[in-house]
């Protein structure tokens, strides 16, 4: 009878080791789809194209369902259908929107794609759902203007170009939409200002972009800012403040490396950073380390490009082999653009720690709940097995 119990044991074990190996596999369906934002429109039916693909290599079946607060007018054709292993196959989800939805503003849906998998006997089920957002943009009533500013920035003395995007967000049409918008310094002073061109007629969930130039003669390079007043059929909108940058063809040293292991070739980095609106190539560093006016080593960065106000290592190796442990100087000059920008410093040779002697392996947080939750399940079936044997020993006697 022990013997039979160890078998019985044996198996139930066999079969927890598979059912985890099948739920580290569970999500195995991607969902491709052509967008995650629709207009509500009265009355208006909505088709909009999804497709689930099985990535597993078993079949499975596909369940589609909606929740949030409009889920009533979703519905999705087929809702189930099976999906063989690597296949895909387009469902349609559809939206039959109402007379009028009350609430104004956007609804945030979610399209859920559940999957159904089973062994060949049926005694394993396994549910793996995947969930895709879609929001619903309602309209508010009346004339409603949203509106955003941007900007690349421009160079010292040219102009800056000011976009500004606008959606009407409302359910009546805006005949008539304009703006200024204004830069600013870090002392919150006007530095300029500049009218932008107009749109007409701008319909009921749509949206335009206007633009304007803005002079940049007389102001210094530097960090600025700016917003707009957009003015639209007697009403206005002021957009969100937004940061942006006057620049000129300079790169400085912001960091370097500043400490090293005697004995050995160290990595060594400059940081460079642009301040200028467009890549700036070939930039590069001459490293070289003295003890007072005695040159210890010298050596050049790998050259690299710096990217419209990007701040980035430069790399290249310091040979301290012969140098002592001690306090030195260390100049670098960094050459851009026919240009240079130069800092001189300090720079330590310090002894290389010993390693720390190797602790003992922990395992990872995740594989001891794992562990203890298999341990558990272990005794849960051993007391099963126990109690089993008690009943049919008593009813035995």
């Amino acid at each position: 009878k022990e013997a039979k119990n160890m078998k019985k044991l044996s198996f139930l074990i066999v079969l927890l080791l598979i059912a985890c190996l099948i739920c580290e596999n569970a999500l195995a369906v991607n969902v491709f789809f052509t967008t995650k934002d629709v207009n509500f429109v009265p009355n208006q039916r909505l088709e909009i194209e999804y497709a689930a693909q099985n990535g597993n290599n078993e079949d499975m079946g596909i369940s589609v369902f909606f929740t949030g607060d409009l889920a009533q007018y979703m519905s999705a054709e087929p809702a189930n259908f099976p999906l063989g292993a690597g296949k895909t196959k387009k469902f349609t989800v559809i939206i039959n929107f109402p007379e009028k939805i009350e609430k104004p503003g956007t609804h945030s849906e979610t399209i859920s794609i559940k999957e159904d998998r089973y062994n060949q006997k049926g005694t394993i089920v396994v549910f793996a759902q995947v969930n895709q957002p879609l929001r619903i943009h309602v309209p508010y009533s009346g004339k409603y203007l949203d509106a955003s500013l941007s900007t690349d920035g421009a160079k010292q003395n040219q102009p800056i170009t000011f976009k500004v995007s606008v959606a009407n967000l409302g359910d009546e049409t805006i005949n008539s939409v304009y703006g200024t918008v204004y830069a600013y310094n870090s002392d919150n002073v006007t530095i300029g200002s500049a009218s932008t061109d107009s749109a007409s007629n701008l319909e009921s969930n749509t949206q335009q972009e206007l633009s304007t130039l803005m002079s940049s003669t007389g102001i210094m390079p530097g960090r600025y800012w700016a917003d707009a007043d957009m003015y639209y059929d007697g009403a206005t909108k002021r957009t969100d403040r937004i940061e942006f940058r006057i620049g000129e063809l300079k790169a400085q040293i912001t960091n370097y490396t500043q400490q090293g292991y005697f004995g050995k070739i160290n990595r060594f980095n400059v940081e460079a950073e642009s301040s200028w609106n467009d890549p700036i190539n070939n930039v590069y560093a001459d490293v070289t380390l003295k003890n007072d006016t005695q040159v210890l080593n010298s050596f050049r960065t790998l050259a690299d490009t710096l990217s419209p106000w990007e701040k980035k290592n430069l790399g290249g190796y310091i040979e301290l082999s012969n140098v002592p442990i001690g306090n030195y100087t260390v100049e670098i000059t960094l050459n851009y653009a026919g240009k240079t920008d130069f800092v001189s410093g300090n720079f330590e040779a310090v002894e290389e720690p010993k390693p720390e002697p190797e602790k003992p392996k922990v395992f990872p947080g995740s594989a001891i709940a794992t562990i203890v939750g298999m341990t558990l399940l272990l005794i849960n079936i051993i007391i099963w097995i126990m109690i089993s044997k008690k009943k049919r020993d008593s009813n035995a006697k």
